[in-house]
């Protein structure tokens, strides 16, 4: 599965971005370029090597790594980028969630269920281009509100978007739900930043000399903030946090343990009186798949309708104890959900998957499966569209992933 040759330039130019630690996508154009463009470099004082970033000549500097691969305009650059990302952003005292986001669907499906909302991108405030792709699959039209019920367990998450609601002009039915989802209900422990220490690092850090070092704290504590995780520490904490003490000088533990109430798929759609979700997003840092076998146990015995649309973090291999950089749980949570109709349409750091009798049975779903996504045979590397009817139709599973693809 691959996404459609529109999109594919835009994406590559993300990946490109992010894996050079810039934070738009018209800065990775120049960044993008193979390895064997690049000139072999001198790495001893006073020679001159090539900047991996720019490409442009320099000289080793004195007090620098003699590792540094980036020249100090690229440094520059990077940090104003940063600066604008993270660190200019106002905050404010973490607010409390009242529970007061809370709706009854009366027997409606709800138009997009999002476990694990985070800060950088929810369907409350959906600034991000992948998500505001998912949403188009819902079956909202311009006359009606969107329904959606939004799950997190750390309660610094959903306050402000409680009050985002509160302050919108626009009719809501959107409910927040505080707590966790995984495979049986119960309590737990999540492990998260402790409460105000992003702000608080921030005013601590005001008077620091290095602009480097301010931007590098409050980029990690960011990041530290949408890594909270059940019953463990989410596997880049430690080392996010590592970095955080270096540049902020501190030898403070940044870990906080809260207990949380665990919700089953079920659980969630029964306290809200909602009969199904069309769009899943599952972005749980760990929980992903439990959550997941929860919805295919619920829809087998069918308390609710299959989503027609499922997007979950596939970064599994943070998990793995193995070692092979495969998680089994992972391919095994997609097989199943491949042998319940649904076809996998793209997979990167996530998955997307669409319900082959929704995609049938919906003009619109069709549509729009085809306008953001594309299959690749595997053996001569033909695209072809998502709905074609060797695809749709398929009856058997193949071994690996991407079904129905020849």
């Amino acid at each position: 599965p691959v996404l459609h040759p529109l999109h594919q330039a835009q994406h590559a130019q993300a990946r490109a971005a992010r894996a050079h630690g810039l934070s738009s996508m018209k800065d990775a154009s120049f960044c993008a370029a193979p390895t064997s463009a690049r000139r072999p470099r001198s790495t001893g004082f006073g020679g001159t090597r090539q900047c991996e970033c720019c490409w442009k000549p320099m000289k080793a500097r004195k007090g620098a790594s003699s590792w540094d691969p980036y020249c100090k305009g690229c440094w520059r650059r990077w940090c104003d980028e940063k600066k604008a990302e993270f660190l200019d952003l106002p905050l404010e005292e973490p607010r409390r969630y009242r529970g007061r986001a809370a709706r009854d669907f009366s027997g409606a499906k709800v138009h997009v269920l999002q476990i694990g909302m985070g800060t950088y991108g929810t369907f409350v405030e959906p600034t991000q281009y992948w998500l505001q792709i998912l949403l188009e699959a819902c079956s909202k039209d311009c006359s009606e509100s969107l329904r959606g019920i939004g799950v997190d367990p750390v309660e610094e998450t959903l306050g402000p978007l409680e009050q985002v609601l509160a302050q919108s002009q626009e009719k809501s039915e959107v409910s927040l739900l505080f707590g966790a989802a995984g495979e049986t209900s119960g309590e737990q422990t999540v492990f998260c930043l402790k409460r105000g220490v992003r702000l608080r690092l921030r005013k601590v850090m005001e008077k620091h000399p290095s602009e480097y070092a301010r931007v590098v704290v409050d980029m990690h504590l960011a990041y530290l903030e949408n890594m909270s995780a059940i019953g463990g520490l989410h596997p880049d904490f430690k080392q996010n946090e590592r970095k955080v003490k270096k540049s902020a000088g501190i030898d403070e533990c940044l870990i906080e343990q809260r207990p949380v109430h665990i919700y089953t798929f079920e659980d969630i759609l029964k306290m809200h009186n909602a009969s199904g979700c069309e769009v899943l997003i599952i972005d749980a840092e760990g929980s992903d798949c439990a959550i997941l076998r929860s919805m295919i146990q619920s829809c087998e015995r069918g308390f609710f309708s299959w989503p027609q649309v499922i997007r979950f973090e596939t970064r599994g291999s943070l998990y793995c104890s193995n070692g092979d950089g495969v998680c089994e749980e992972e391919e095994d949570v997609l097989f199943k959900l491949q042998q319940h109709h649904y076809l996998l349409v793209e997979l990167w750091g996530d998955a997307t998957l669409v319900h082959q009798p929704a995609l049938s049975a919906c003009h619109r779903l069709a549509a729009w499966a085809d306008a953001y996504f594309m299959l690749r045979c595997y053996v001569c590397r033909w695209l072809k569209f998502v709905v074609i009817e060797d695809f749709v139709n398929v009856s058997c599973i193949f071994d690996g992933f991407g079904r129905g693809s020849r």
